[in-house]
């Protein structure tokens, strides 16, 4: 996960995903990523 101050755009790459269902009628997976970024509790 890399961050760039310049574009303010974060950039998450996704290195393996398991078990994906077919969900389009041509028999593929359509997968998509939830991501929530939550503050560190333990840094101020």
């Amino acid at each position: 996960m890399t961050f760039d101050d310049y574009d303010q755009s974060l950039t998450v790459h996704v290195a393996r995903a398991r078990g994906l269902h077919p969900m389009d009628l041509n028999g593929l997976a359509d997968p998509f990523v939830k991501l929530r970024l939550h503050p560190d509790p333990t840094e101020e």
